[in-house]
């Protein structure tokens, strides 16, 4: 598997509409897909990597276009 060969340390899918809470702040909350996503960190200590990527899911099949 690529992602693991090339360091990947935790990944999660985000469920739709999935609200987080600020670890600084505890009333600022923070929902960051309305479909949902697989996020993938690089870094073991969750630090912040270059690499670290999330990838939101779209309800547009991808022959489709978006309407306007």
């Amino acid at each position: 598997m690529p992602f693991i060969e090339g360091g990947l340390h935790h990944y999660a899918f985000i469920n739709a509409n999935e609200e987080f809470t600020s670890s600084n702040d505890h009333n600022r909350k923070w929902v960051p897909t309305q479909n949902g996503a697989f996020l993938y960190l690089f870094n073991e200590d969750k630090s912040p990597n270059d690499r670290d990527c999330l990838y939101e899911l779209s309800l547009i099949p991808l022959a489709e276009e978006a309407a306007d």
